[in-house]
């Protein structure tokens, strides 16, 4: 399933207040945080990242290789949207 994305305004791997890792999103209506501590939590953030159809390969390796994965979707998302 295609997520729509109107008005993107970022997304990055970060820690949450524990200092966990995890993926924040945000886009205009939607704000949220996808933990990154354990396999199933990985799952669902890569099911998100898949919805929103950057046409990257989209697969957990590390966290030095997720953040680059997550700051080409963010880039995918902004060229989607004119390029802010």
């Amino acid at each position: 399933m295609k997520t729509t994305i109107k008005n993107f305004y970022y997304m990055s791997l970060t820690a949450d207040r524990n200092d966990k890792p995890c993926m924040a999103f945000n886009a205009e209506g939607i704000s949220m945080n996808f933990p990154l501590t354990n396999a199933i939590d990985i799952i669902v953030c890569n099911e998100f990242l898949r919805s929103l159809d950057a046409g990257l390969h989209i697969e957990f390796e590390s966290y030095k290789q997720y953040n680059e994965l997550i700051t080409d979707c963010a880039t995918v998302l902004e060229e989607m949207q004119g390029g802010r």
